[in-house]
């Protein structure tokens, strides 16, 4: 399938040339998580695994050459990789609901159906529903999923996606999505999320994200039209902590967003293209709903 140059979907053409279409991707970076999930739960023979893998990337690349796809970011199950996944699985056995924002193919679900969770209250969202047909071919397990599949834009706050989700979410699991944006488009999804959450103590987001290694600061992680922001702790907590006053379903109430960063090295091996500058960092991060008072 022909790929489309960065020129037509407005990419930096730098990100776009380091991520090479080929298997040597897969064989050099650590996605333990992804091929063992291709093995167990998909049953993919071990022989054709990695064909079966760089096929999928291809038709995902000629959709949209998102550096995501390209990075084979698809194979890392980071939602388990979270501090508080077992909290995660627990609660969704007590029938929480959990929404998993910009899903791409929603592998983070499918780990969780493998971990024996329920996904019958989970509901994968993305901006590009033709992943979602992808994500079947890619799982071999189209009809087998009781998650909700959803197209919806994040930055069009009267869809009727989010409205039907209003106050409803126990979980949102939000991975390699904030940081795609400045800082004012970050907080419109903050504000998003906070009208989607059921507004109570416990009330969680989480994700894996890249992050300011020292001060927050602007940097051009997905093109130089809209510099990305990379957060700190301070700049983070913030951000939410705007949402929640901008936001109806908290703020009429006595709840405050509470926001805490495992920060991560970023292996070697991935630091090419935007992942290259060293100012960057991986945080697993959580935002949580408390009582305002405490």
């Amino acid at each position: 399938m022909p790929v489309q140059s960065s020129k037509q979907v407005g990419f930096d053409a730098r990100y776009v040339e380091a991520l090479l279409l080929d298997e040597s991707n897969i064989k050099s970076r650590d996605y333990t998580s992804g091929l063992e999930l291709l093995r167990k739960y998909s049953g993919i023979p071990e022989d054709q695994l990695i064909f079966h893998v760089a096929e999928i990337q291809r038709r995902a690349y000629a959709i949209c050459p998102y550096p995501y796809i390209g990075l084979f970011r698809f194979l890392v199950c980071s939602l388990s990789e979270h501090p508080l996944y077992p909290d995660i699985l627990a609660r969704l056995a007590q029938d929480a609901k959990l929404v998993d924002l910009g899903c791409c193919f929603a592998q983070d679900i499918r780990k969780l159906a493998y971990d024996g969770a329920p996904t019958r209250n989970c509901t994968a969202i993305d901006l590009e529903p033709r992943f979602f047909s992808i994500s079947e071919d890619l799982f071999q397990d189209r009809g087998r999923l009781e998650a909700s599949f959803v197209g919806a834009d994040i930055f069009d706050a009267d869809e009727k996606s989010w409205t039907e989700l209003e106050g409803n979410v126990d979980i949102v699991h939000a991975s390699s999505l904030f940081h795609l944006f400045g800082l004012e488009r970050q907080r419109r999804i903050a504000c998003l999320v906070s009208r989607i959450v059921k507004p109570a103590p416990g009330s969680l987001v989480v994700g894996l994200q890249l992050a300011a290694k020292e001060k927050a600061e602007h940097i051009p992680i997905f093109n130089d039209q809209e510099p990305s922001f990379g957060h700190s702790l301070e700049s983070m907590q913030a951000m939410w902590n705007d949402a929640a006053k901008d936001t109806e379903s908290t703020a009429g109430s006595l709840l405050r967003w509470q926001v805490d960063l495992t920060p991560r090295d970023v292996p070697k091996s991935h630091r090419i293209g935007f992942l290259g500058d060293n100012r960057l960092t991986e945080v697993l991060w959580v935002a949580k709903l408390v009582d305002g008072a405490g």
